[in-house]
């Protein structure tokens, strides 16, 4: 019988400064595609929020892939194997899955089940085959340089599109496979009386909110409109999600009514305001309004 090997994939990619998270992330396996035998061990370094989900079952809505892992062996084609996910005390960790001796060659794919898009493949080749030994760590450092990259670029168009248009915030900026987790502009001033309207339109692979006033009961779910701060509880766009995110997530299940991609909110009284996303506030997605 032929030694066994074992191969590395990241879930995810962190943008970095000064030691710090500046908000880029790679919504992507690294690396996204990679050969190897039945019998191999893939060993997934899952370093910030995501899942290892092969073959999700029809209709399952996320909270149902939340909890620990169901397996670590994927032993047929089509069996449903899950790293889980826990998201109140998320901690990065590593979720090994052996690939079945019986496993027949060909085309086995995995997702992220937080985010719409992120897949991988892995492709099993019969024993025969010597597998290339290609420095996978380089290739691996090559496409997540490349997402963060590809993430300052995001965030200096919404910087420049928010110059643009006045008295709008943008709830994240990416494309489909990497994001910011930040507000466009972070900080925004403007006078009593007016409204901002929050867009999550630049950001297809992350939900968010832009919630006032500490989390209400249903961080997901919206609170009664008209939005305005300040009000007598905390005041929520509620998850904002394109209709392909509510989907995926099956969101009612989140207590999500449907799928929104932006809200606006009037500000009575001046002050400075703060706020968050109830979803990525732990990442630093916070923002402020100022009210002359």
């Amino acid at each position: 019988m032929a030694s066994t090997a074992t191969w590395t994939v990241v879930a995810g990619a962190d943008g970095v400064t000064n030691g710090v998270f500046d908000g880029r992330s790679g919504n992507a396996f690294y690396p996204g595609r990679l050969a190897a035998h039945a019998g191999d061990t893939i060993a997934f370094n899952v370093t910030s929020p995501h899942t290892v989900t092969f073959n999700r079952p029809p209709g399952t809505p996320l909270p149902a892939l939340f909890g620990p892992p169901n397996g670590t062996t994927l032993n047929t084609k089509g069996q449903f194997l899950n790293s889980g996910f826990n998201p109140a005390a998320f901690q990065p960790y590593t979720f090994s899955v052996t690939l079945g001796n019986s496993l027949a060659p060909g085309r086995y794919e995995y997702i992220c089940a937080l985010h719409i898009g992120m897949r991988g493949v892995i492709d099993i080749v019969p024993s025969s085959v010597v597998l290339p030994q290609t420095d996978l760590d380089a290739e691996r450092s090559r496409q997540m340089a490349h997402d963060l990259a590809t993430a300052a670029r995001a965030a200096d168009k919404a910087t420049e599109w928010v110059q643009n248009n006045p008295l709008t915030v943008l709830a994240g900026a990416g494309t489909r496979r990497v994001t910011n987790l930040r507000f466009f502009p972070s900080t925004i001033t403007i006078k009593a009386g007016q409204s901002i309207t929050f867009l999550k339109t630049n950001d297809p692979t992350e939900p968010h909110t832009a919630t006032f006033g500490g989390e209400p009961p249903n961080p997901f779910g919206p609170t009664t409109p008209p939005f305005v701060v300040p009000g007598s509880g905390p005041v929520s766009t509620g998850a904002m999600v394109t209709q392909r995110q509510y989907d995926f997530y099956i969101a009612s299940s989140l207590g999500v009514p449907s799928a929104v991609t932006s809200a606006t909110i009037r500000f009575t009284t001046p002050g400075t305001y703060h706020y968050i996303c109830t979803i990525h506030d732990l990442a630093g997605m916070v923002g402020t309004v100022i009210v002359n």
